[in-house]
C-alpha cells in the first residue's frame, strides 16, 4: 500500500493506492469509504506516522473499512456496542484471527477516546514432542564432549 500527500486544503486528505489482493479491485477500495468517514482517514495517516509496517495498516484498513461500511449500511455509530456486535461476525474464524481484529478496533476506539475492552485467551502452541528413539539416534552426533546422556522415564 502506497500513501500519497496530496497538496490540498485538508492536510488530512490522502489517497490510499491499493496494491496486492485488492489492487484488482479498483474504485471501490480506493477510498470511497473513508471520504465518508474522516475519523478512519485521520486513525490511518495516525498509524503512518507511527512507522507502522505497511502490511499492518493495509490489515487495519482492510478490517476497518468494513466495519465503517457495515455502520453506514445499517445507519449505526462509531461506539463500542457497535464494534462488539460487529467482531461477533467473526467466530467463524480462528482465535488468532479474531485477537487480531479486536485489537484493530481496540486501536481504533482508543484513537477516538472510546474505552473498548475485550478478552481473548491466546492458546498456547505448544512444541513436538520428541520421541526417546530420536535422542538416542542424534546421541552419537553430539560428540563425545557431552558425556552419556540420561533419559528420564
Amino acid at each position: 500500500m502506497r500513501v500519497a500527500f496530496l497538496r490540498t486544503v485538508d492536510p488530512f486528505a490522502i489517497f490510499v493506492e491499493p496494491s496486492g489482493a485488492v489492487a484488482h479491485l479498483g474504485e471501490r477500495f480506493n477510498g470511497i469509504e473513508e471520504a465518508e468517514h474522516p475519523e478512519l482517514l485521520h486513525y490511518l495517516l495516525y498509524l503512518h506516522s507511527q512507522g507502522l509496517s505497511e502490511n499492518y495498516i493495509a490489515g487495519n484498513r482492510q478490517y476497518l473499512v468494513r466495519y465503517v461500511s457495515d455502520l453506514a449500511t445499517l445507519g449505526n455509530t462509531l461506539s463500542p456496542a457497535t464494534a462488539y456486535k460487529f467482531l461477533s461476525n467473526s467466530n467463524h474464524l480462528s482465535i488468532n484471527s479474531r485477537i487480531r481484529y479486536a485489537g484493530y478496533l481496540k486501536g481504533f476506539m482508543a484513537y477516538l477516546g472510546m474505552e473498548f475492552e475485550v478478552k481473548m485467551k491466546r492458546p498456547h502452541i505448544l512444541p513436538e514432542l520428541v520421541a526417546e528413539e530420536d535422542i538416542v539416534r542424534w546421541t552419537p552426533s553430539f560428540g563425545q564432549d557431552w558425556g552419556p546422556v540420561k533419559l528420564q522415564s
